[in-house]
């Protein structure tokens, strides 16, 4: 039976307490033979006061079957397109990025 038909109100999704993970990048990744991992990293700045440079630290790991890697790669192929579309991101930005990535 459905919310509606019950009477009562829909949840929402995602839930007010749905856990994130925050990273400003990948660093690495490692895979088997149907599994694949990616390692999270954030930039957080030093706690040394004469330091002012950020250092990447691994916050967490991905893993996930080969095929759900590919799908998900092709989905953020679309959602890039979408920022392209809409002047989110230029694709001269991408195109740089994309340099240094893979020169890595």
């Amino acid at each position: 039976m459905s919310d509606e038909r019950a009477g009562g109100a829909r949840p929402a999704y995602p839930p007010p307490n749905f856990p994130f993970l925050f990273a400003d990048n990948v660093s690495n990744f490692a895979y088997g033979q149907s599994l694949i991992r990616l390692f999270f990293v954030r930039n957080d700045p030093s706690f040394n006061a004469g330091t002012k440079e950020a250092r990447s630290h691994p916050i967490a790991q991905l893993v996930m079957p080969i095929d759900g890697f590919v799908a998900m790669t092709l989905f953020f192929e679309h959602v890039l397109s979408v920022l392209v579309s809409e002047n989110v991101v230029s694709q001269a930005h991408i195109d740089e990025l994309r340099a240094t990535v893979t020169q890595e």
